[in-house]
């Protein structure tokens, strides 16, 4: 039965639901449990499945609220499972379990033994879809916020010519949207004109 309110699980209700949720790995699948490979920022709030060097990550995120399958190659790139779940298959799944982060939990080991049944025969073949799928998505991250940083940098720059264009100090107008010209709104572009024109 559904609870109302969401409630982030321990360590220990964590780790038993991962381990119970995804026992078919163990018990029918020859995977095995394993902690997680030495690092310098460990996160507890991960458990591993192993086999033939191939792990299922089962991974908590968002202090409790939030969480990804993810599988690992024996060579150490991951990625999220979800990418090759359909399009609203995981939220169908979803709405049959309970709310936080169990729920998550039992609603991906289903998503898995659904969506996921080469993966855990052994056949990996799908992983490089994974790998590219996460690699458009960081790529896509890298463009947002390089575009958002260049929109900053251009609202100051607007910020100071207009300081400087009513203090009549051309040469700084010109100095600040000179470097932003193939962005400018053709209104700016006019000013960074006469700027230009009042500077000589």
């Amino acid at each position: 039965m559904k609870t109302e309110q969401a409630v982030a699980p321990s360590l220990e209700e964590f780790r038993h639901a991962c381990l119970a949720e995804f026992s078919f790995l163990v018990t029918t699948h020859g995977f095995r449990s394993v902690p997680p490979p030495p690092s310098r920022y460990s996160d507890p709030f991960e458990v591993h499945f192993e086999r033939r060097g191939w792990r299922v990550i089962v991974r908590g995120l968002s202090y409790g609220f939030a969480l990804d399958l993810e599988i690992q190659s024996p060579d150490g790139r991951r990625g999220s499972f979800g990418h090759l779940v359909p399009n609203g298959a995981a939220m169908v799944i979803r709405q049959n379990y309970v709310r936080g982060q169990l729920g998550d939990i039992a609603s991906s080991a289903r998503c898995l033994r659904e969506y996921g049944d080469d993966f855990v025969r052994g056949d990996w073949q799908r992983f490089e879809e994974i790998v590219d799928a996460q690699q458009r998505i960081v790529a896509a991250q890298r463009d947002a916020w390089t575009k958002e940083q260049e929109a900053v940098k251009l609202r100051f720059a607007l910020e100071e010519a207009d300081l400087a264009f009513r203090d009549k100090d051309y040469v700084r107008v010109v100095a600040a949207l000179a470097p932003f010209a193939e962005s400018l709104s053709p209104a700016q572009r006019k000013k960074l004109e006469i700027a230009k024109r009042k500077k000589g």
